[in-house]
């Protein structure tokens, strides 16, 4: 009978000091959780994500990025739809880079989504099932001036790569955007968490 020859295989084991530091993460991850919610924090990343939720390129009411001004006359639907679009992808970054922890940003994009597909799950699925934010997370990432690298993807995303006024239109809204939601995250007022060690 031969016998095979096993000397040569590795087993591989988890680490037990990996298995310690997933714990002692979950474990910090638990605290920040309750500090959070224990000093308001938690809810008022919901508050700002519900109201990045209700805002819409071609709203005047007193809560909206007011951009009709901004985009001037008014453009066909599917723009519209693409403008809506990039809209929120900002709100997103913008929670992403701005907030004061990652995980009030995911609280209030979490929130952000909630309220979308309460709201207008239509819009929620052409965001979920579309490709748009691929193209603008690859532009974010992209060497050069973020702004133009948006507004390229804008264009793109509208069917008009070449069209350069519909590009920089798409690098204006960004630029916009981005403005107005830093001013909504600073204006939420969150409170200086200090967990202990």
């Amino acid at each position: 009978m031969s016998t095979f020859d096993d000397s040569d295989m590795k087993i591989f084991r988890e680490k037990e000091g990996r298995a310690a530091s997933d714990g002692a993460e979950v474990q910090a991850l638990a605290e920040e959780m309750k500090q959070q919610r224990l000093n308001g924090n938690s809810e008022r990343a919901k508050r700002l994500g519900i109201r990045l939720a209700s805002l819409a390129p071609d709203s005047a009411d007193a809560d909206s990025l007011n951009l009709l001004r901004l985009l001037g006359n008014p453009l066909p639907a599917k723009e519209m739809e693409q403008v809506r679009i990039l809209l929120i992808f900002t709100a997103e970054a913008c929670l992403h880079l701005y907030t004061p922890s990652p995980l009030l940003a995911t609280t209030a994009v979490n929130a952000l989504y909630d309220r979308l597909i309460e709201e207008d799950p239509g819009f929620y699925d052409t965001i979920s099932n579309g490709a748009a934010f691929s193209f603008y997370y690859v532009a974010l990432r992209h060497s050069g001036k973020t702004a133009e690298n948006i507004g390229d993807a804008f264009a793109m995303l509208c069917g008009k790569e070449e069209d350069r006024s519909l590009s920089q239109l798409g690098a204006r809204v960004y630029q916009y955007v981005t403005r107005k939601v830093r001013e909504m995250i600073g204006e939420t007022r969150f409170v200086e968490s200090r967990l202990s060690p």
